[in-house]
């Protein structure tokens, strides 16, 4: 995580201005995209048959959230509007933006598309995604 704290000059934490500068120096190289790839946190597990991703959306309402999957991948992107606050006030620092997010990955060919679930409860969006049936492992019995 990058920090919080940038140094505009020599500071009495020089492990702040460390920071400052690798910040700077990774912003500059690829093009202010690295601070924004970790805007939308995901841990995605196996459970049993499911697939279970977990992304941290705090914040955002339901109605700017899409998941759509397609050809074997899953979206999720977060679409905020653009806030009236953006004007107003002289900010001294300004972290919170007003940008559109997303992520995607590519399913296993067991994964079930058309059986995803879909959960958002206290900034975390939750997706489950179960195997399909013919995948899964089933006992044959010897006679």
């Amino acid at each position: 995580m990058l920090p919080i704290i940038k140094a505009q000059s020599r500071s009495l934490f020089p492990s702040f201005d460390t920071w400052a500068e690798l910040s700077r120096d990774v912003d500059r190289l690829f093009g202010g995209s690295y601070a924004c790839s970790h805007a939308m946190p995901v841990d995605v597990r196996e459970e049993g048959d499911l697939l279970i991703f977990s992304a941290e959306v705090p914040g955002v309402n339901q109605s700017d959230l899409e998941v759509t999957t397609e050809n074997g991948m899953l979206k999720i992107a977060v679409n905020r509007a653009e806030s009236s606050e953006k004007e107003a006030g002289n900010y001294l620092v300004r972290e919170r933006h007003a940008s559109n997010v997303s992520r995607t990955f590519t399913l296993p060919e067991t994964a079930d598309l058309d059986k995803v679930e879909a959960n958002l409860a206290h900034g975390v969006l939750t997706l489950r995604v179960p195997k399909k049936e013919q995948a899964k492992p089933r006992q044959i019995t010897i006679g």
